[in-house]
């Protein structure tokens, strides 16, 4: 017992709670996966083993080589070689591999999948039990289509997310996004399971035992008992969602059919040189490296990107924004940068890279229990023509071009004074500021509109690292705070970039706009709106016109949809990733 004590001291947390708990009511420990119950009156090892003659019952015959990924005890690794199979073991856990070498002389090496340098088409079956939800689906599919020789076979058993409903970050794969991903990367399925009614009584007994060996887990391993409370709330966590219907547990099988045209990764600063090179083709300008940072540097974006050779040839990418969603704060993605490059730009159907990079990027990113609650973009009409007929996009609004003519007015119980980075760090511009933002998004409760507070107009506006822009802080001449007034000069005709105040306030926050244009040799003004918003825009000599420009949201099956957010997303030029 106390050999095994500390072996299961160097598991990982949860794993080693797993383990001891299971020795302690067990006598023995054979595995850490689920067990598959057939009735019950199966004990729970016998259910464990139960899931292993499934996953072996389904694998092609030997002689065959397989890479099990994530070895756990290394018991199943040791029955596969029994039976007569070549095996190769990965696990980055020193421990797991410390235990399988005293039961098995297979090959082991202490690797993450991302990490293990394996020769291609050197295995024919990658299998993960219970491991498959610990890796980014961009790895499992990519580096099991490197590593299978032609027709090999993925296995997955693993618990997965059956449905999703509820905003916040949800660790299991969801299972339609695993099956839809799966073709990006040339596999077919072959088989599907659903052993979820099976698999549930596990969470059942794991309660029990924990709790039941509470004391000595936490006195043998050093766990704190906040832990072992977390784990249980946990489990209880996954417990209510097998019952919902949410969550479940399925065997997965895979053929690798094809090589596929293009390699789909995920973009970041690996590959930020790729990515501008790309940019220059696509729109015959250079992106800096400095203004590449300041989109998606220090985690502000994400992006997908697909290769084909060695030659980036589509970057589907954006940048990460606070918003309020109907009065509550959520992290959306406002999609920029949207590249194919013009050797592969004939190819604008599900097969072409635009298509592989866009339905991947919010498959992984956006919609319930994912990273991102929606997105949002500026497409034109053609983009957005081809985005509706490809299933990608929904129109929520359309953008409309305010324009008004600058106008020296006598505004003389109305002042405003710029604020720039140095005076911002102090104690003056930051509160100043998120006032005006309290203020507006107090009366934007029923919108969805981004965070405007300090951090990102400091951000957004007085630290861009290309465009210089008048950031104004206007109030009344007895003291009273009116809001904001970011302005972006270009000779005689200014752009409005935003707006920041209560909007019972906007009227003497555009009127001092556009005298303060006219002071600075301006002589019109405009500024990109959603048009479902453009009442407040309204003033003296105001003008509207539509510039062929849509508000579009992604389209999704698990995540908010179009007809809830139409006409709700309040945006002007300041939102827009290219103003």
């Amino acid at each position: 017992m106390t050999a095994a004590i500390d072996v299961f001291k160097n598991f990982l947390f949860p794993l080693n709670v797993y383990a001891y708990a299971l020795l302690l009511e067990e006598g023995k420990v054979d595995y850490l996966h689920y067990g598959l119950f057939e009735n019950e009156d199966v004990s729970f090892s016998d259910a464990q083993q139960h899931s292993t003659q499934l996953l072996m019952g389904r694998l092609p015959p030997p002689p065959c080589r397989i890479l099990e990924v994530g070895i756990g005890l290394g018991s199943t690794l040791q029955q596969l070689i029994e039976a007569g199979y070549e095996v190769c073991g990965i696990s980055p856990d020193p421990g797991q591999i410390q235990l399988a070498r005293e039961k098995s002389d297979a090959r082991l090496v202490c690797s993450r999948l991302e990490d293990f340098d394996g020769q291609p088409g050197c295995f024919d079956v990658v299998i993960f039990q219970e491991s498959s939800q610990y890796i980014d689906p961009l790895v499992i599919f990519g580096k099991a289509r490197d590593l299978l020789a032609e027709n090999g076979h993925l296995v997955i058993l693993d618990e997965v997310a059956l449905k999703r409903t509820e905003f916040g970050h949800e660790g299991l794969h969801l299972l339609p996004t695993m099956l839809n991903l799966s073709g990006h990367f040339g596999f077919e399925v072959t088989d599907k399971l659903d052993l979820s009614s099976q698999a549930a009584p596990t969470l059942e007994y794991l309660l029990r035992i924990i709790d039941k060996h509470r004391e000595r887990i936490i006195s043998d391993l050093g766990c704190s008992a906040e832990q072992i409370n977390d784990l249980n709330a946990s489990n209880k966590g996954y417990r209510e969602k097998y019952r919902e219907g949410r969550f479940g547990y399925a065997f997965l099988r895979f053929q690798k059919t094809r090589m596929p045209r293009w390699r789909l990764e995920h973009g970041g600063e690996v590959h930020s040189e790729a990515i501008r090179t790309l940019f220059h083709s696509v729109f015959g300008h250079e992106m800096s490296e400095g203004l590449w940072r300041w989109k998606y540097g220090d985690q502000r974006g994400c992006s997908l990107v697909a290769w084909k050779d060695d030659e980036l040839v589509a970057h589907y990418g954006g940048m990460t924004r606070t918003v309020d969603f109907f009065a509550q704060p959520r992290t959306v993605v406002q999609i920029g940068d949207v590249m194919v490059h013009p050797g592969e730009q004939g190819v604008l159907t599900k097969k072409g890279s635009f298509y592989q990079t866009a339905s991947a990027f919010f498959e992984l990113k956006v919609g319930y229990g994912r990273e991102y609650a929606a997105s949002f973009g500026f497409p034109n009409e053609r983009a957005m023509r081809l985005a509706q007929t490809l299933g990608l996009y929904g129109e929520v609004d359309r953008i409309v071009e305010m324009s008004w003519p600058a106008a020296k007015r006598r505004n003389w119980w109305i002042t405003g004074r710029a604020l720039d980075t140095n005076t911002g760090t102090g104690v003056g511009d930051a509160p100043w500021v998120n006032l005006a933002w309290e203020r507006m998004r107090a009366d934007l409760r029923e919108a969805i509109v981004g965070v405007r507070d300090w951090n990102y107009i400091q951000h957004r506006y007085l630290q861009h690292p290309t465009i210089t822009y008048d950031v104004i802080g206007v109030s009344s001449r007895l003291g009273r705070s009116l809001g904001l007034v970011v302005l972006k000069r270009e000779g005689s005709l200014w752009e409005l970039m935003d707006l920041v105040g209560a909007l019972p306030d906007f009227p003497h926050l555009l009127r001092f706009a556009l005298s303060y244009a006219a002071k600075g040799g301006a002589e019109r003004v405009y500024c990109w709106v959603a048009d479902s918003f453009s009442r407040y825009f309204q003033d003296t000599g105001w003008e509207k016109k539509e510039i062929g420009v849509s508000v579009a949201s992604n389209i999704s099956l698990f995540g908010p949809s179009i007809a809830q957010m139409q006409q709700r997303w309040w945006l002007v030029s300041g939102d827009t990733d290219f103003k």
